[in-house]
């Protein structure tokens, strides 16, 4: 008869989490020496899974006692000094939760685990909301301005302007202290320092740069006289091209580049990380003196600008807004359909309804969470059930209902924080599996970046202490409802005591209420 081994993954997760020396190697020696004896008893029954079972057991009981805090010496309990308050009470409680959680590590696991997914997912998706969300990477974001035309009757918006319009509206305007216009395109750029490359490229204004700004690491902007259609001869590099293909040699600043088979000088590099309007690194000036219907005619200028200072929105939308309707007046049959809009580039950018929809994943996410907090307070509802008898002493022997509710608390709150810990691990795995799926199509803005940055850890601590409070109140308000005198009769006749079946059936239905919510959305 073949003899099998114990499960090498088993045996691996108890040597890591069993202490050291004789008592660790002991304890294995044990469990392998009844193992074996079972094996022999009966060798037709496979009897991996006890094994593995019994393993976590033991380990996940050892991790915990090794994790969490030490109970307090009684002896030194007693001698602590009585201005130490409900902080030192709330240590006893927590080092006390924590040893009650290691006598039941099967347990404590599957709540950890469950609060450490729900937190995790949370937290992932905040991390995209929240680099999504925050405000554009320019000096004064809410100065920034866009302008673009709605066709009210057929719902279109963000229509972009002719040339013409940004000529007329930069000459005409006074609640704006610079506007700028741009247009991306794509061009092959040569240089005989290697191969020629095809680069996003942005045409731009000098009031562009102006608007954002966003000063040149080396070198400078452009100036109003390069708007002229015999200027068209500079260039601008980013930082990452300057740094991957010149490597960062300060010599770059006046060297002639061949765009797209025009001999243009570079005249400055952007600071490191600048890229716009999405990640195009390259930027040239254009000429807006055009009136020809190819150039002056076409729909395709971005327009932004800074407002001027005690400026709002409102005034340069109302500004705007007159400057269209006179427009109207003078050719009706271009601009009677035309609503003129003036509003945050941010808005412009995103949208309300994207805006919406990234706030709407959010929420719908946190009903992991809620689910989550939902499966923690039905065992700790459990929990209290099995232990009120001891719960019916305590308040025979004086507890009040706050002490009985701060032990759950402690309890919830250790499970959280264990799960908050699990939950940073998953967040930084969701964000790399989120930015393994948009290598394919990375997400158009530089500054949307996906990480768990410092915002997103403070977050999960909020939540840690959210869940806590959601997950223990309730099972830790029904057990401090704990008849004493009742309930130590009835521990006589073999009752629980604290009967727990509504509560729990509520808890279980919000559980799969939720569940549906999220599979319908």
């Amino acid at each position: 008869m073949s003899v099998q081994n114990p499960p090498r993954i088993a045996e691996a997760f108890l040597r890591w989490t069993l202490p050291s020396g004789v008592k660790g190697a002991s304890i294995k020696g044990d469990l392998d020496q009844e193992y074996r004896e079972r094996r022999a008893a009966n060798p037709e029954v496979r009897h991996s899974g006890w094994y593995a079972r019994e393993a976590l057991e033991l380990g996940f009981r050892f991790l915990l006692a090794r994790l969490l805090p030490k109970p307090k010496n009684p002896a030194q309990a007693g001698r602590a000094p009585r201005s130490s308050g409900v902080w030192e009470r709330w240590k006893d409680e927590v080092a006390r939760s924590s040893r009650l959680l290691s006598k039941n590590p099967l347990l404590a696991t599957f709540a950890v685990v469950a609060m450490g997914m729900g937190i995790g997912v949370t937290a992932t998706i905040f991390s995209f909301t929240s680099n999504v969300l925050r405000d554009l990477p320019y000096p004064d974001p809410e100065e920034l301005a866009a302008l673009s035309w709605d066709i009210p009757s057929t719902g279109s918006n963000k229509l972009r302007l002719t040339l013409q319009e940004f000529v007329a509206g930069r000459e005409a305007q006074s609640t704006l202290e610079s506007l700028g216009a741009f247009y991306p395109t794509a061009m092959d750029l040569s240089d005989g320092v290697g191969d020629p490359e095809h680069l996003e490229v942005t045409l731009v204004t000098p009031g562009v740069f102006s608007s954002l700004g966003i000063q040149p690491f080396l070198g400078r902007n452009f100036v109003s006289e390069e708007e002229r259609p015999d200027r068209q001869d500079v260039l601008i590099l980013g930082h990452s091209i300057w740094s991957r293909r010149y490597g960062e040699d300060p010599g770059i600043l006046g060297r002639s580049i061949r765009l797209n088979g025009i001999e243009r000088t570079v005249v400055g590099v952007m600071p490191e990380g600048f890229t716009f309007p999405e990640r195009e690194e390259v930027w040239i000036p254009f000429p807006v003196t055009a009136t020809s219907d190819g150039a002056g005619t076409s729909r395709s200028y971005v327009v932004v600008g800074r407002l001027r200072k005690g400026v709002g929105l409102s005034q340069a939308d109302a500004e705007f807004q007159t400057l269209a309707r006179q427009w109207a007046s003078e050719r009706p049959e271009r601009y009677e359909r035309l609503s003129l809009r003036v509003e945050s580039y941010h808005d412009y950018i995103l949208g309300p309804e994207a805006t919406a929809a990234v706030l709407g994943l959010q929420l719908v996410i946190s009903f992991v969470l809620l689910i989550a907090c939902a499966s923690v307070a039905n065992l700790l509802l459990a929990r209290a059930a099995g232990r009120s008898r001891e719960l019916a002493v305590q308040v025979a022997l004086g507890a009040g209902r706050g002490r009985i509710v701060s032990q759950v608390l402690s309890e919830s709150l250790v499970i959280s924080a264990l799960g908050g810990i699990l939950g940073v691990g998953f967040a930084y795995l969701g964000t790399a599996l989120l930015r393994k799926g948009t290598e394919a199509e990375p997400i158009p803005y530089s500054w949307m970046t996906l990480e768990v940055d410092f915002s997103v850890l403070l977050f999960t601590v909020g939540l840690v202490f959210f869940s806590s409070l959601l997950a223990g109140m309730i099972p830790g308000i029904r057990a401090s409802r704990v008849d004493a005198n009742q309930t130590l009769k009835d521990q006589g006749r073999g009752s629980t005591g604290l009967r727990i079946g509504r509560l729990s059936r509520a808890l279980v239905v919000s559980e799969v209420a939720l569940s549906f919510a999220l599979l319908v959305v």
